[in-house]
Formats: structure tokens, sequence, C-alpha cells
């Protein structure tokens, strides 16, 4: 690691437990060898999908590894940091507004938490740009501007991501540390040597979001009148989908409206029906005879209800 001071102090900004190693564990842990002091500050819980206690049990010991002298967990909803932005800045602004460097992901490492750190981290840089800026990406590579070779210490970064076997359960700690080893080798496609590196943006002056936007999209993020026609017209055909959605569910829910008072008709009409039937004489005659002569007639438990039951089973076939 080339030094530029005697000693630095050096933060990085983690999301979540693990983004870290992930995003630039091998130039932490040559920052700690070379002497300077190493803080991290972890933003969210990390307990969306996971036990966030296990979660920090792994975040200390890898730190460890590291070389990283102070670990804080600032213990924000995991996934949800695009809620916090303020809090989250301001939160930060007085842990890191002291230091030298400070490492903190890009803001087009997409991820919502990513996304949302980056944002907090860029507008403290743009309100006070009194530290050196180093913006690493652990879900996708970006265009970059320094090159942190790390070859001669990926066993040791290897190691801390494997004490990740919790967090990284869900992939699976020996899949992710061929996704680290493969994200290291992108920058050879420039290089053209055999190594492994971390890579970052560092602006090398004051610069605002939509700058660093820029850069790192190759001035091809505009908002231009034809990109703003075009954001109108997906807002356009998104309000015409939800209008959509809503007209059917009415026009289901009038069709419901419609069965049931056709359902109600016919019910009255069944009403009408047996009202007419009980005022019939036949009605009149054969509730006469089961409720008074029957019982006359063929009283219960007598050997006349006996036959007549027979007959009856007789007539039906039974």
């Amino acid at each position: 690691m080339e030094r530029k001071n005697e000693r630095s102090t050096v933060v990085v900004i983690a999301p979540h437990p693990d983004d870290e190693v992930l995003g630039c564990g091998g130039t932490l842990y040559k920052h700690a060898q070379a002497g300077d002091e190493v803080l991290l500050y972890v933003l969210t819980d990390g307990s969306k999908f996971l036990d966030g206690n296990k979660r920090k049990e792994e975040c200390v010991k890898v730190s460890k590894i590291l070389g990283i002298s102070h670990v804080e967990f600032l213990d924000f909803p995991d996934g949800e940091l695009k809620n916090h932005i303020p809090s989250l800045k301001s939160a930060l602004e007085e842990r890191i507004k002291d230091f030298q460097k400070v490492y903190a992901p890009h803001p087009l490492d997409h991820h919502p938490d990513h996304i949302a750190t980056s944002l907090a981290v860029i507008s403290i840089f743009e309100e006070k740009p009194s530290f050196e800026l180093h913006l690493y990406g652990v879900y996708n590579t970006f265009r970059y501007n320094q090159l942190v070779d790390v070859t001669d210490v990926c066993e040791i970064k290897m190691k801390a991501l494997r004490e990740y076997a919790y967090s990284l359960s869900v992939i699976g700690p020996e899949l992710m540390t061929k996704r680290a080893e493969a994200f290291m080798r992108f920058p050879t496609i420039n290089t053209c040597e055999d190594k492994l590196y971390e890579f970052f943006f560092m602006p090398e002056k004051p610069m605002t979001l939509s700058e660093i936007l820029g850069y790192l999209t190759y001035d091809l993020l505009c908002q231009d009148p034809h990109t703003q026609l075009l954001k109108k017209i997906k807002s356009t055909e998104h309000l015409m989908h939800l209008l959509t959605q809503e007209r059917s569910a009415r026009l289901s829910a009038e069709q419901t409206l419609l069965d049931q008072k056709e359902e109600l008709e016919r019910l009255r009409g069944c009403q009408e029906e047996l009202d007419k039937l009980k005022a019939s004489v036949f009605f009149k005659v054969y509730d006469l005879y089961h409720t008074k002569l029957k019982p006359k007639l063929i009283p219960e438990g007598s050997l006349r209800e006996g036959l007549y039951k027979r007959l009856i089973s007789f007539i039906k076939g039974g």
C-alpha cells in the first residue's frame, strides 16, 4: 500500500456484515499492515433474512483477521436504508468528519441498501470534501480509476470471507469465494497481468453526485428531453395499467352484484310458489292429516304404526 502520510485513519462503511470483505477486504488488510487505523461501521442490523446477532458475531471475527481495530453496528433496519437516508447521513457525518480515507459502495451497486449508503456518503462528500472517498463494488463491476494489487493478501481475504459461513449460507461460502476471485480478476482485462485487484473510483477533486454518476456511466446518464419523454411515457403506461386493474375490479364487483340480484329474484319466486302451495286445499288437507288425524289413526309405538312403516317402505322400494 502506497503511503502519503506516516499514518492514516481509514473508515470503511458497509451496509451489511460481509460487504467490507467482498468490496475491499484485501485493501483494508494492507492498510492495517501499513500501520493505519481501520474503523468499520456496519449500517444495518443484518436481520432481514438471517439472525442479525450471528452475523454480527461473524463480523467481529472477520475484523480481527483483517486488522480492523474498531467495529460499530448502527442497527438501521436491514433492507430499508432508502427510508432512512437523512438519519443515516446525520449518523455518518458525525463519525467520518475527522478521518482521512473513507470507503463506501458506489451509487450503481445494485442493492437498495448499497445505493442508499452511497447517496448518504456522497452527500456528505459534496458538502465537505475533506476526506479521500473510495467507492467500491460488491454486486457489479464499474468504471474505476484506482487499482490495488491484492494478489499477495488474497488468502487473508478468502480466509476472512469463509468466516462468514452463516451470513453467506444462502449462496454458499465456497461459491462466494469463487465469485470474489472472479470479481478481482475483472481489471486484468486492462492490465493483462495474472494478478488480483480490488478497484475503486476515487474522485480526484470535489465532485457532486451528478458528476460522479456521469463519470461512472461515461456521461451517458443524462436528463435530456428524450429521456424525460420516455420517463413520462413509462409513468403514463403505469398509470393506465393501474386504471385498467381498477376498471376490471369494478366490473367484477358489478357482475357479482348482478348475479346476487338474480339469485335473490329466484329465491323470491320460490318463496311465492311456496306461499301458494301452503294456501292450497291440498296442502291444508295434507297438514290436517299429519298434524291431527295421523296421530289418532296410527298412534306412535302401536302395531298399526309398524305396519304403516312397512307399507311405506314397500311402496318406496326399500
